[in-house]
């Protein structure tokens, strides 16, 4: 048998680097730009210039310090902490409360330092028979370390 070649397939398409050269070489011409010259400016365009200098250094440095206080790494252990107290605060008997090694969900915002957290726990119900629950809450955590729990559920 001769091995026949299929025409149902659909020619190759060629790749269209010609526009992706052009969009290149456009975003390159636009960042290198040339700044205007602060001596053809009107002294009212140069004040605003420099306000507008001084907002995003503002912004950038406030930037740097949200991530310096909200240090993940740093804080997600205050976070759980925090979480399985308010959790055994809200038992019968709390000495029996045991979790899991960590929580099934932990997301951060780190705009606000704010940890969104999840998970289980078991503990012993007021007739001594051990129960299975869960809880989600958000826990932020500030600049020194305190942190308070927000939206807490347990179940």
């Amino acid at each position: 048998m001769a091995h026949e070649q299929r025409t149902d397939k659909q020619p190759k398409k060629k790749k269209g680097w010609l526009g992706a050269a052009i969009v290149c070489i456009g975003s390159f011409a636009f960042a290198t730009l040339p700044e205007p010259d602060p001596l053809d400016m009107s002294p009212e365009a140069v004040a605003e210039r420099e306000q507008q200098k001084l907002e995003r250094q503002r912004q950038l440095a406030e930037i740097a310090r949200q991530r310096e206080i909200c240090d993940v790494s740093k804080h997600r252990s205050t976070a759980i902490v925090t979480a399985r107290y308010l959790v055994k605060e809200r038992l019968n008997d709390p000495r029996s409360a045991r979790f899991p090694r960590a929580p099934s969900q932990l997301t951060v915002d780190q705009s606000t330092c704010t940890f969104a957290i999840a998970g289980e726990y078991s503990a012993k119900n007021a007739f001594g028979g051990r129960v299975r629950g869960s809880y989600a809450m958000n826990v932020q955590v500030d600049a020194d370390g305190n942190s308070k729990g927000t939206n807490i559920i347990v179940r």
